[in-house]
């Protein structure tokens, strides 16, 4: 009987630092995911400074800028845009985009 005992108490140890063992790769797979994800989005966000940095264009379509900025759903662009210091304005029925510190003039 305690051979039954010692062997169920191992099992369950193993069973235990087994599950310890998967937790911690799951934990860093999603660290690893995340932080490559943050990095898209910093990259993302970077370029799109850029673009609207251009001393010709204060602003850009957002169909040009979707063209330069690929990857990304129209939303999500969207919100990259703001993360980025944009503000859209509607001209000429069309949504463009500008950097808010160089349109402040057409913030009014």
């Amino acid at each position: 009987m305690s051979g039954n005992v010692v062997a169920v108490l191992i099992a369950g140890g193993v069973s235990i630092v087994v599950s310890v063992v998967a937790a911690v790769g799951a934990i860093r797979l999603q660290r690893s995911k995340l932080r490559e994800d943050l990095r898209t989005e910093f990259m993302a966000e970077t370029a799109i400074r850029d673009l609207l940095l251009h001393d010709e264009w204060r602003l850009r379509s957002f169909s040009v800028i979707a063209q330069r900025i690929r990857g990304f759903e129209e939303d999500e662009l969207r919100r990259l845009l703001i993360s980025a210091g944009a503000v859209c304005f509607e001209v000429s029925g069309g949504e463009m985009w500008g950097l808010r510190t160089s349109n402040e003039d057409r913030l009014a």
